[in-house]
C-alpha cells in the first residue's frame, strides 16, 4: 500500500528525471546536491581527498517511489543541509531507456557492476560507502513523507554500530553467537541482500543447537538461495520431518523444488537454443538428489510448467495485438521447445483468461465452458475457484456457463451441517462464491444461507481479515435487498458486460 501511496503522489507531478545534472538544478543549495560529470572512480577520489562518505541513490527511471523522493524529500532543506555537510552524492540510474543522455550512458558500465555487486533488485536501494570506497550501509526502499525519517536512516550510515556491512563484517568474529547471527541474517533478508543472507545462513545454520525450531526453520528455508547452502542439504535430508514440525503438508517439498528447478530447468529456458525434455531432466535429478522423493518431484515438474506457461505462453499472447492469435503456432513452438510436452491443457485454460482480457465476453464464455468440462475436475479448489469468480460469476451471464460453475463450485464445499469442515482455512472462499453464483443465477433462498455460513466460519476465525467479516456482510444485505453483488465487489469491480 505504501508504494502505491508514492506512485500516486507522484504521478501527477511533472516527472523529474533524477540524474545527477538534473538533480543538482533542482535541488540548487537547499536539497541534496548529487554530484555531475564525475565517473565511479571520480567519486571515490573526491571522498578520499575530503575525508567524507559517499551517498549512492540507486534508482530506476519506472520507479514510482524513486520519484517522490527525488521531488519531495530529497529537495528539502533540512535534508540537503544533512547531506551536503556529511557526504558526498550521486544519484546512479540501474536501468537504461533510449532518451539517456551521455552521462547517464557513461554510467552504464559502473551501474551494471554495483547492480551485480551489491544485488540490487529493489528500488529505490541507497548505498553509503566510506571515504576508502568500502561498503558501510544499505537501505531499500522509500522512507515515507517526513524527511525526518530519511535523515534518521542516513544518520544510521555515520554508526558503526548501525551499519549493515559493518555488521556483517562484524559476523566474521561472532561465528558461534547464534542470536548475532540471527539477528543480521534478518536484515540481510529485509534489505534484500542475497549475498548477504546466504554467507549468513550457512554460518548461522552451522551454530545453532536445534534446527527443528520452527522459528530456525522458517528463517533458513527464507534465506536459501541455492543447493550448495547448508540448509539445503537439512532440508532435503528431513523432508517429512520438517513438514511435520510446521504442520505444513509440502512446504519442505517446495522451497528444495523451487531452488532446484532454478537451477536445472529455468537457465534452459533463457537459452534460447537449449531443447528441454523433461523425462531426461527427471532422471538427473533423481541421481543427482538421491533424497527427492515423488513430492519435489512433482513440484518441480509443475514449476517447469509454470515456466512454460509465463515464457513461452503467455509472453507471445500478450504482445501479439490481435484478438485472434494463432494458437496453433504457439502450440507447435512449445512442442519444439519442450519434448513430448503436450500443452493442451495450459492453452485450453490460458484462453478464457486471454478472451476475458481482450473483453472479447462471448468467446471467453465458450472457452470457460470448455475449459472446465475438460480439466475443472483436475485442478485444485483454489485455481478452480479463482476461474469460478473472475470469468463465471463476475463476468458472465450466460446461462449454461453458470449452470456449469453452479455445479462445479458445489463440489468444493462442504455441507452446511458439518461446521468443522466449513471453518477451514480458506473454505469460506469458497463458499462466498457458492452463494454468489447462485445467487446469480435466481437461487436467492439458498444463496444467503450459504453466504451466511460463510460469515460464520469467518467470525470464528480469529485469523482471517475483518475485512472479508464486512465484505460478506455487505453482500447478505445486498442479497436480501435484491440487489446485484457482482458490482463493486472485492475481487472485482468492472460491471459486467
Amino acid at each position: 500500500m505504501k508504494w502505491i501511496l508514492f506512485f500516486l503522489l507522484s504521478a501527477p507531478a511533472i516527472l523529474i528525471a533524477q540524474n545527477s545534472s538534473l538533480s543538482q538544478q533542482v535541488t540548487g543549495n537547499t536539497g541534496i546536491i548529487f554530484e555531475r560529470g564525475l565517473s565511479w572512480d571520480d567519486i571515490k577520489l573526491k571522498a578520499k581527498a575530503e575525508g567524507k562518505p559517499i551517498f549512492m541513490d540507486c534508482y530506476a527511471t519506472w520507479c514510482g517511489p524513486c520519484k517522490f523522493m527525488s521531488q519531495n524529500i530529497f529537495t528539502q532543506k533540512a535534508v540537503g543541509d544533512f547531506m551536503n555537510k556529511n557526504f558526498i552524492s550521486v544519484a546512479v540510474q540501474m536501468d537504461r531507456t533510449a532518451k539517456d543522455g551521455e552521462e547517464i550512458k557513461k554510467w552504464y558500465l559502473d551501474a551494471t557492476s554495483i547492480g551485480s555487486t551489491y544485488f540490487i533488485n529493489e528500488y529505490p536501494t541507497y548505498l553509503y560507502f566510506g571515504p576508502d570506497g568500502q561498503p558501510l550501509h544499505r537501505v531499500v526502499g522509500a522512507t515515507g513523507s517526513d524527511p525526518m525519517s530519511f535523515i534518521v536512516k542516513a544518520r544510521e550510515a555515520l554508526d558503526s554500530n548501525q551499519q549493515y556491512y559493518t555488521g556483517i563484517e562484524k559476523s566474521k568474529l561472532h561465528l558461534h553467537d547464534s542470536v548475532f547471527l540471527r539477528h543480521e541474517l534478518m536484515t540481510a533478508l529485509q534489505l534484500g541482500d542475497v549475498k548477504g543472507s546466504e554467507c549468513l545462513s550457512n554460518a548461522y545454520f552451522d551454530c545453532i543447537e536445534d534446527p527443528f525450531n520452527v522459528e530456525t526453520i522458517n528463517l533458513i528455508r527464507y534465506a536459501m538461495q541455492s543447493s550448495q547452502d547448508r540448509g539445503f542439504q537439512f532440508f532435503l535430508n528431513n523432508l517429512s520431518k520438517l513438514d511435520s514440525t510446521l504442520h505444513e503438508q509440502g512446504m519442505a517439498e517446495r522451497t528444495i523444488g523451487k531452488i532446484i528447478e532454478n537451477e536445472e530447468i529455468a537457465p534452459l529456458f533463457r537459452n534460447s537454443r537449449s531443447v528441454i525434455n523433461w523425462s531426461k531432466i527427471k532422471e538427473t535429478i533423481m541421481q543427482k538428489y538421491l533424497a527427492a522423493n515423488s513430492a519435489v518431484i512433482q513440484t518441480i515438474y509443475q514449476a517447469y510448467e509454470i515456466d512454460i506457461v509465463n515464457k513461452m505462453l503467455r509472453g507471445p499472447l500478450y504482445h501479439d495485438s490481435t484478438s485472434t492469435p494463432s494458437w496453433n503456432r504457439i502450440v507447435m513452438q512449445i512442442k519444439k521447445k519442450c519434448l513430448a510436452y503436450n500443452p493442451d491443457s495450459i492453452i485450453v485454460m490460458e484462453k478464457p483468461r486471454f478472451y476475458a482480457d481482450r473483453k472479447l465476453w462471448s468467446l471467453c464464455d465458450r472457452a470457460t465452458i470448455i475449459c472446465l468440462k475438460k480439466y475443472g475436475n483436475k485442478l485444485d479448489t483454489y485455481d478452480l475457484n479463482s476461474i469460478l469468480w473472475d470469468l463465471v460469476f463476475m463476468r458472465s451471464n450466460n446461462p449454461r456457463l453458470l449452470s456449469i460453475g453452479v455445479k462445479m463450485a458445489r463440489r468444493m464445499v462442504p455441507d452446511l451441517s458439518d461446521t468443522i469442515a466449513c471453518r477451514k482455512s480458506e473454505v469460506y472462499n469458497y463458499m462466498d462464491t457458492y452463494a454468489n453464483l447462485l445467487y446469480k443465477t435466481g437461487s436467492k433462498k439458498q444463496a444467503i444461507l450459504w453466504e451466511q455460513g460463510a460469515l460464520r466460519a469467518v467470525e470464528s476465525n480469529v485469523r482471517i481479515n475483518r475485512s472479508d467479516e464486512v465484505n460478506l456482510k455487505t453482500t447478505i444485505t445486498k442479497m436480501q435487498n435484491g440487489e446485484r453483488t457482482w458490482v463493486g465487489r472485492t475481487g472485482g469491480s468492472e460491471e459486467f458486460r
